[in-house]
């Protein structure tokens, strides 16, 4: 498997991840005593963030594979490329409050609200970012549904 595959293959892990573990932030500032909702928020989001920065750079080959295709458009993927990056950033910045969340609720010391509310606020940016960077992509991927030029590898 080569970047460009491994690309296609991972590249909504990041939007479904994030996405998924905003609501469990979301879920988990409802009832924040449950430290079990509070583990599966902080590694869902860092499932996500992670996989954000393999998508990242895995795209790189990805492009390699498409830019001598007809229909290429670069000004198309790089506007995705750009929000990629962006949304990667985020991802990891809607991560790491997990690993403190998660080493507080292991110990059974309390978890603030305020820490909660930031963490979903945090969480919320990122999943945009994510949507945002989706519909970019969708551009390179899925050019057929949506009309636009083909550069699908």
């Amino acid at each position: 498997m080569d970047g460009g595959q491994l690309h296609l293959a991972i590249n909504h892990l990041p939007i479904i991840g994030i996405m998924l573990g905003t609501v469990l932030v979301g879920v988990t500032l409802a009832w924040r005593r449950d430290p079990g909702l509070m583990l599966a928020s902080a590694i869902i989001l860092s499932l996500g963030g992670v996989g954000g920065v393999a998508s990242y750079f895995s795209g790189e080959d990805a492009e390699h594979a498409v830019e001598e295709r007809p229909g290429y458009d670069h000004d198309a993927l790089e506007t995705h490329e750009d929000s990629a990056r962006f949304a990667t950033v985020s991802g990891l910045a809607a991560a790491a409050p997990g690993g403190y969340v998660a080493f507080r609720a292991l110990r059974g010391l309390p978890v603030g609200t305020r820490l909660l509310a930031g963490w979903l606020l945090v969480s919320l940016w990122a999943s945009a970012t994510m949507v945002r960077m989706g519909l970019t992509g969708r551009v390179v991927g899925h050019p057929g549904v949506y009309g636009e030029k083909s550069i699908d590898p």
